[in-house]
């Protein structure tokens, strides 16, 4: 039996909402219908309001017949009035190299992209060129959606330039290892004419970098190079990478420690409140790894991954690293050719909501005024002032839990909503059914609701005290809200 007690009327700490953000790839996947459907769903959840996307430059510049650029915005405008409209604020990666600025012309970094898409990786031909992409995108978007709303967005350059893809075909540990400098020479011309684009046309645009995928010693550098050029820091964690303080096991505290060797490296060079995105997160890397080249990701479908982000939160919660969000990629959805593939997906072909999903929906839930709260356990005050408690566990072993509240008066309707192996769970249902890879209507439709997040409720009145005992199942995760009846 583990004893858990809160204090609803102690001692409250504000933290804002870091953690429902998210990493919607591939972009262009929001013009087609599956991925309306995926941001509509998240939009009416709740389950994210901000996202990330690529600016994709190549839809938009090109040259005319006397060979000056041109910009198409058609597309751009239809992907961002999408998530605009359904209220989301943005962080937009400024890439890739457009071939007609590009020094390089057609070159294909190799990875396939939606749609047969292809992009070019290399160095700009002239960098004040790329200041002018820059400066043209920034002042469009400032045209058409307004300083109000751009005041809320966040702009950085390109994505994981320490990367096997980025000047040379050298991985980020030989980068590392080998002491080159050509990847952050480029970088950083490249960063800084971002720079002056972005601030020429929005003096006020927060913008950032660099997206790091794994070098610590590309960030240390690149710091050492942009000067104060830098509202935020922006860097990648996956905690089965071995980074220079990690294990490479699947662990959340890998990713907080990520974000500690960022915020070291801020400190040292007196950058005390410039803040930390993780503009990309996970339990594990390999956006186009399913589990049919890894089965280890199935962790991706099943009860695990709502607990990993929780025990996640709350690390970095009660940490002072300033993270400002943390975005969890969504990559490989277009990918799927079955359910529960291991991709890294909220919805499975078929539209069943992981748990994951359901996860992220439930962390909605929590307030920004957090109480002290020890073990696996957080509680906080949400904006209606319920008091909102979230339990988990990372182990196998269900875990009896007494849990005891003081400062609860008066009537309240307590709503439980559970994810583990049997509740919100489309997994586990699937799997009751056989694992089936061609299902009818019927079978469709009985997993969906299934798998979508169990909720109950029932009526309580207490005078100052508040008693239940919780049955917690392995990796599993329980938020109970008091909804407090005037």
């Amino acid at each position: 039996m583990v004893d858990i007690e809160i204090n609803a009327l102690g001692k409250r700490t504000k933290i804002n909402n870091f953690y429902n953000a998210i990493h919607f790839h591939p972009t262009d996947a929001i013009e087609d219908k599956w991925g309306q459907n995926i941001l509509n769903s998240i939009a009416e959840d709740k389950a994210a309001s901000f996202v990330r996307i690529y600016s994709m430059f190549e839809d938009i510049v090109s040259r005319d017949e006397k060979g000056n650029l041109v910009y198409d915005f058609e597309l751009n405008d239809k992907r961002i009035d999408y998530l605009v409209e359904k209220g989301f604020t943005l962080l937009i990666c400024y890439n890739f190299m457009p071939d007609c600025i590009a020094s390089v012309p057609n070159r294909d970094m190799g990875i396939p992209r939606y749609k047969g898409k292809t992009v070019n990786n290399s160095v700009p031909l002239d960098y004040d060129l790329w200041e002018e992409v820059c400066f043209r995108y920034t002042e469009h978007l400032l045209n058409r959606y307004g300083e109000n709303t751009l005041s809320q967005w966040r702009f950085h350059c390109w994505n994981e330039p320490d990367h096997e893809y980025w000047v040379t075909s050298k991985s980020c540990f030989d980068y590392e290892r080998d002491g080159d400098n050509d990847k952050i020479t480029e970088y950083t011309k490249l960063y800084n004419s971002f720079w002056s684009g972005v601030k020429k046309a929005y003096p006020q645009a927060k913008a950032g970098g660099p997206s790091a995928a794994m070098s610590d010693k590309f960030i240390s550098d690149f710091l050492d190079n942009i000067g104060s050029n830098l509202d935020f820091l922006s860097i990648h964690a996956y905690s089965d990478i071995e980074y220079s303080n990690t294990s490479g096991k699947i662990d959340p505290n890998n990713i907080l420690k990520r974000v500690q060797s960022a915020r070291c490296m801020l400190d040292e060079r007196g950058l005390y409140d410039t803040e930390i995105i993780l503009d990309e997160w996970g339990a594990a890397a390999g956006g186009f790894l399913s589990v049919k080249k890894n089965p280890e990701m199935i962790f991706r479908e099943n009860e695990y991954f709502p607990a990993f982000y929780f025990a996640l939160i709350n690390l970095i919660a009660k940490s002072d690293y300033k993270l400002y969000k943390m975005l969890i990629c969504l990559s490989g959805q277009h990918k799927s050719t079955y359910d529960f593939d291991g991709y890294r997906s909220f919805f499975t072909l078929s539209g069943f909501s992981k748990p994951i999903y359901n996860g992220y929906c439930l962390a909605g839930h929590l307030g920004n005024d957090w109480l002290e709260c020890d073990g696996d356990c957080i509680a906080t005050i949400n904006e209606k002032q319920n008091l909102v408690i979230a339990l988990y566990s990372l182990e196998n072993a269900t875990k009896e839990i007494n849990l005891t509240i003081k400062g609860l008066n008066g009537e309240y309707t307590v709503k439980r909503y559970i994810i583990d192996d049997t509740h919100s769970n489309a997994y586990s249902v699937w799997l009751s059914k056989g694992s089936p890879k061609e299902m009818d209507k019927d079978m469709k439709e009985s997993i969906k609701n299934r798998g979508k997040l169990d909720v109950s409720e029932e009526k309580i009145y207490t005078d100052g005290e508040y008693h239940e005992n919780i049955t917690l199942r392995g990796c599993g995760v329980t938020l109970i809200e008091f909804v407090w009846e005037e």
